[in-house]
Parts: C-alpha cells; sequence; structure tokens
C-alpha cells in the first residue's frame, strides 16, 4: 500500500471508527495466535505482551490504512504504552488469573502526551486454563478506584454499555476527570463520601478524609493491600535486608505519617519464625534463609511494578528513601543496595544467593514450596518458602 493511501495524523480525529475496526482485527488476530501458540503467551510478561500487542498492530495496520512507521511504543512508565498517529493510545494489560479483572493504572496520567485524544484498552488473559484478549475504550471498562499507596483504577473488561463505570458514578467524563489535576482526587472523596453517608457507615477508608486520617492497624488490612505496605517497605528502605537493630524505625514511620498505618509488630512482620528454606524445582536450593529474605520473595512481583511505575509514588521516594541521586531512581539502583544490606544479613553464608539469582530464576525455574505459591516475578514461575 502506497504512503498516500495512509490515514493522515493531522486526518486522524475523522478516522475513529476506522480505528475501533483496526483495533478490532488487532484483538483477534492475537486471540488466535493464543490459541495456536498458548506455550508461547503462557511465558510473556507484561511488557513482553506489549511488544507482541506492537508487532501484531503493525501487522495490521496497512488492512485498515493506517502507516506502520506510526505506531510505536511510548517511553517506559509513560502512558499509554502504544501510540498510533500520535494521536490514538493502547494501554495494554494482562492477568495471569482467568479473568477479566484487574488492577489497572494510577489515576493520575502525569507522564501522557497531550496529543493523545483517543485510548484503547487492550487485556489478556494469560493463563494455563485460557489465553485470551479483549480491547475496548479505556473509560468503558474502568469500573472503580482503590487506593493503596496511590488511587488505581479497577480493570473489568466484562462491563457492558449498560453496566456503569467509574465515570458514570461520579457523574463525570473521563476526558474532563483526567484533566482535573491536583483536584481529581477530591472528586473521588466527594463520590466515596456520599456512598459511605448513603450506607450510614460509622468509618470510612482513611483517604476519604479531609484532613485527619483513621488510623488502621496494618495486621487488619485486607491482604492485597497489607502486601501492597510490605512490597513499598522493601522497595523505599532495602536496609531492612540489613542487620542494624533499627532498621524498621523507618518503614515505622512511614506507614504512620504517611499512610496512618500502624504495625505494632513489625518485626514479626518481616522475619516472624527466624528461618526457612527456598526449594528450585521441588529441590531444596537454600537452607536456613532468614525469614526477612523469604518474606522479600513474597512481594517482588510488586516492588517491580513499583518501580515499573513509580511516578505515583515519586513523592514516597524524594521524602523517605535514601538514594544517592532520587532523580534517577531505578529498579536497578534497588537490587544493588538490597544485595549490599542482604549480603550484611548472610555474611559468608548462602554465597549463590542474591536479588539477581530469584530474578534470574523466576523466568526459567520452579522455584517452590509447601505446594503454596507465594510469588510470581515478572514471569513466570512461583518463589515459595518454608
Amino acid at each position: 500500500m502506497g504512503t498516500e493511501s495512509f490515514i493522515t495524523i493531522a486526518d486522524s480525529k475523522n478516522h475513529y471508527e476506522d480505528f475501533v475496526h483496526f483495533m478490532d482485527a488487532t484483538t483477534e488476530a492475537l486471540r488466535l495466535d493464543g490459541k495456536n501458540r498458548k506455550e508461547y503467551f503462557l511465558s510473556r510478561n507484561g511488557k513482553m505482551l506489549e511488544d507482541d500487542v506492537l508487532q501484531c498492530m503493525r501487522a495490521k495496520a496497512s488492512d485498515f490504512h493506517f502507516d506502520p512507521a506510526h505506531i510505536l511504543p511510548t517511553k517506559p512508565q509513560h502512558f499509554p504504552d502504544i501510540i498510533s498517529n500520535n494521536y490514538f493510545g493502547v494501554e495494554v494489560k494482562s492477568t495471569e488469573k482467568n479473568t477479566w479483572t484487574s488492577t489497572g493504572s494510577s489515576i493520575v496520567e502525569s507522564l501522557r502526551d497531550d496529543d493523545i485524544k483517543k485510548v484503547f484498552l487492550l487485556f489478556g488473559i494469560l493463563s494455563k486454563k485460557n489465553i485470551d484478549f479483549r480491547c475496548k475504550p479505556y473509560e468503558k471498562c474502568l469500573s472503580d478506584i482503590h487506593v493503596t499507596h496511590s488511587p488505581r483504577y479497577n480493570i473489568n473488561m466484562d462491563l457492558s454499555d449498560d453496566d456503569e463505570t467509574i465515570f458514570d458514578k461520579m457523574k463525570i467524563g473521563y476526558d474532563t476527570f483526567r484533566k482535573l489535576g491536583e483536584t481529581q482526587i477530591d472528586k473521588v472523596k466527594e463520590y466515596y463520601r456520599s456512598i459511605y453517608k448513603s450506607k450510614k457507615a460509622k468509618t470510612m477508608p482513611w483517604w476519604i478524609g479531609d484532613t485527619v486520617q483513621d488510623l488502621r492497624l496494618l495486621c487488619d488490612l485486607e491482604p492485597e493491600m497489607k502486601e501492597e505496605f510490605i512490597a513499598m517497605s522493601y522497595a523505599l528502605f532495602p536496609e531492612i535486608l540489613g542487620n542494624k537493630r533499627e532498621k524498621y524505625r523507618k518503614p515505622s514511620l512511614w506507614m504512620c505519617t504517611r499512610h496512618s498505618v500502624i504495625c505494632s509488630n513489625i518485626r514479626d512482620t518481616f522475619s516472624s519464625k527466624g528461618k526457612g528454606n527456598i526449594y528450585v524445582n521441588e529441590q531444596l536450593r537454600w537452607e536456613n534463609v532468614p525469614k526477612v529474605i523469604c518474606t522479600l520473595t513474597t512481594v517482588l512481583d510488586k516492588i517491580v511494578d513499583i518501580y515499573n511505575d513509580r511516578s505515583v509514588i515519586m513523592e514516597d521516594f524524594i521524602n523517605f528513601a535514601i538514594y544517592p541521586k532520587k532523580e534517577e531512581i531505578s529498579l536497578e539502583q534497588w537490587i544493588e543496595a538490597a544485595e549490599v544490606n542482604m549480603r550484611k544479613t548472610l555474611k559468608e553464608e548462602l554465597p549463590d544467593l542474591t536479588i539477581r539469582s530469584l530474578l534470574e530464576l523466576s523466568y526459567k525455574e520452579k522455584i517452590t514450596n509447601d505446594k503454596k505459591t507465594s510469588f510470581f516475578l515478572t514471569k513466570k514461575q512461583p518463589v515459595l518458602f518454608s
């Protein structure tokens, strides 16, 4: 197809329906590919899937008069993941569970290009039971908002045209909401206050209050939220892996002052019962491992996610974390700091047990213990400990 037949960037706004058909074809191609290459897609992580979607879009683009050369990945941490004709965007999400629901991106689209006017969400199920894909306009599959360390959308690809999105519930359009800037969270609070008042609830979530937040105990939080705080603690304070007696003071103060969460038994949260064992392919690999390292393995995937989307928690890094160059905070920088501290705890013992070894093993080996999955790091195999 000649370049004269492609839809121009300037004319993209008049070709919304063409892009819808283009994404329908891309999704169907991915669905067919998933049926033919199940093991391949089971080996893909979120970042890898972004590249799969990109290549599939480029392969299908010409059939719908879009120029493959104008379909590009965005920079890391930018929203959305892929742009087309500098007007359309595609955010790629996936889950290893056989479900069309998941936690989505931050409501704060601070790294979004202003030229991108229409965003679609392409969602993939990458589970042993099912490989499948769906694609919908972004705002049509966001059912709710939940908050741990930052407000994030809840994705529900099962929402129909008759179902209410979070924007329907808040009585505000997606484009209007995303442009509210610093008053975004005020709009969210206003909506949830009305919900809790209508239910005559005696208490409200900590983040809804105007000024004073209700104190909460870490042990009383939902398991997913508790894991978020544990992961953030490791991410912000890699010294937890070290051997200093005061290593839990800063994470305790951070939870309390930043999130009104009190952890009265923080040492037990990270290192109860002293030591554990780590198995690889059901064979004992590391024995008598300090529990603070075992606990780390349960949230390593969340730590990777935190660093992949650190823009929404940069204030925490700036105000609480100790890094030499905070403007250059990266997963690599955390790995180096975590390795140094972990070695202080292990000393001369278990010289082959490192953060990098766990990362590398997670790509190719099954790391298990007691038939209970502790974490999936990036992709794909679970790491467990006793």
